[in-house]
């Protein structure tokens, strides 16, 4: 984590200042990480439960480097291992997505969490693109329409629907200490410890955009913790019809605990036309590694449609673009 050398720190709350400075300064053990760590942040994160000692453990935080403010939710600790680091120092994903966003774009972005990518998007691209966040995770879902709010963002929708093969209702299960797993799967959910169970709504990809007089998607992010076969089966119209460039997470532990395989995502994606499965972490290395076998470690990989072969290259290749971070 570098965020706790960063300036931001500055406009957390007093409690999580004293966190940073402890992250900062204590000893590191033998696998890298803090002692204490964890449970002094949930000893914080349980004092600012309390409404009246943090306004409902929100914070809205600003910098000069960054394209936009970010509303981050101080109870969940994605927050602090994943979510602050990705928006002050971009990732493979939003430099892609930087090079191949162009004006006039649909982007979808299911399994939103924070919503960095739809936010990135609609800073980016703040005229004439169509960005859909879609999170059921209650308190993810009010930390993205706080980041839509402080930026007056008005291109970026948000759908606090969960998006799989069906139209209707489902359980979801919230993990209690981190949201980055939370999932229809109540076994991966549960694997850092407790998870809470809540309904809600389902949709799928061709119902939203029926619903919603969209005919493309141009580009979508999949990230559902193993469940991405789920909602490329529900987007068999408005995927064959738009042949959208699609990053998706190749987890092979959630994908196990979903019942499905990389092998189910690939060739639900080869049945729309997709030929081309590349590793996004290597697009900007000095040689691009296509995916050509079965992905062991945790991998975001880019399916293209030969429709957008040679747009998508040629984006990827022209350094003179501005890449979103």
């Amino acid at each position: 984590m570098q965020w706790p050398a960063h300036r931001i720190v500055k406009q957390l709350p007093f409690a999580y200042r004293v966190w940073a400075a402890y992250l900062r300064m204590a000893p590191r053990n033998s696998i890298g990480g803090t002692p204490g760590a964890s449970r002094l942040l949930r000893t914080i994160q349980r004092f600012s439960a309390n409404p009246n000692n943090i306004q409902d453990g929100f914070a809205v935080l600003r910098d000069p480097s960054a394209r936009y403010a970010l509303a981050i939710d101080l109870l969940d600790f994605e927050s602090f291992v994943h979510t602050l680091d990705c928006w002050l120092d971009g990732t493979d994903e939003s430099r892609m997505l930087g090079h191949i966003l162009q004006s006039g774009d649909v982007f979808f972005d299911v399994g939103s969490n924070h919503g960095l990518y739809g936010l990135l998007a609609s800073a980016s691209r703040p005229e004439d693109t169509q960005i859909v966040a879609f999170e059921p995770q209650p308190r993810a879902a009010a930390a993205i329409q706080r980041s839509i709010d402080a930026n007056a963002f008005r291109n970026l929708t948000l759908v606090r629907e969960a998006v799989s093969s069906h139209v209707g209702e489902t359980s979801f299960f919230v993990p209690a200490f981190g949201s980055g797993t939370a999932s229809i799967s109540q076994t991966h959910a549960s694997r850092g410890g407790s998870a809470k169970e809540i309904r809600c709504r389902t949709t799928t990809l061709d119902d939203y955009a029926r619903s919603h007089a969209i005919s493309k998607i141009d580009i979508m992010k999949i990230d559902v913790e193993g469940f991405e076969g789920r909602v490329l089966e529900g987007g068999k119209e408005i995927i064959s019809a738009s042949r959208p460039t699609i990053w998706l997470e190749v987890n092979s532990l959630a994908l196990s605990s979903a019942g499905s395989s990389q092998e189910e995502c690939f060739d639900r994606l080869k049945t729309y036309g997709y030929e081309e499965f590349w590793d996004v972490a290597s697009l900007f290395a000095s040689e691009a590694k296509p995916i050509t076998g079965e992905v062991i470690e945790l991998t975001n990989v880019v399916a293209v449609h030969p429709s957008r072969r040679e747009f998508f290259w040629n984006a990827i290749r022209d350094d003179s673009v501005y890449s979103i971070s």
